[in-house]
């Protein structure tokens, strides 16, 4: 049950990190560029970006068995 915490509460976190990072590529585009087409480009890489972090952050620090 402890090891199963720690894991629901890793996992979490890496996810609520790189949400944010989502939305701040979004936010980033849809500052600078100022059109809608721009923040939504900016969005879909913004989670791209997240998912191949959270991925690589999930393999080393969550699932270390």
């Amino acid at each position: 049950m402890k090891q199963s915490t720690k894991v629901f509460i890793l996992y979490s976190i890496m996810g609520i990190f790189t949400t944010l990072i989502f939305w701040g590529v979004e936010l980033i585009f849809h500052y600078i560029f100022a059109t809608k087409e721009m923040r939504y480009f900016g969005g879909a890489l913004g989670l791209i970006i997240g998912y191949i972090i959270k991925y690589k952050l999930d393999q080393h620090y969550v699932f270390m068995d």
